[in-house]
């Protein structure tokens, strides 16, 4: 579930706008290019920038669970 929103948050911000440019949308950029043939990244720093891009999720997931758990505990 967790996917399709992302998914369709991605597609949204690329239907919309032409300027704004969010971390998910730049990497679908970059796999674009790279499927036609003119890339603007590797298939290593895609990959490296889609880990990154987990590893703050879960970061901040992280954190946000801490604060929740210590409000609930006051």
């Amino acid at each position: 579930m967790v996917l399709t929103r992302s998914l369709a948050e991605t597609g949204a911000t690329v239907a919309l706008t032409t300027k704004l440019t969010t971390a998910p949308v730049l990497i679908v950029n970059w796999v674009k290019a790279w499927i036609n043939g003119t890339p603007i990244a590797s298939q290593t720093e895609i990959g490296l920038a889609c880990g990154i891009l987990v590893f703050f999720s879960i970061i901040i997931l992280l954190v946000l669970a801490k604060v929740v758990k210590t409000r609930r505990a006051t």
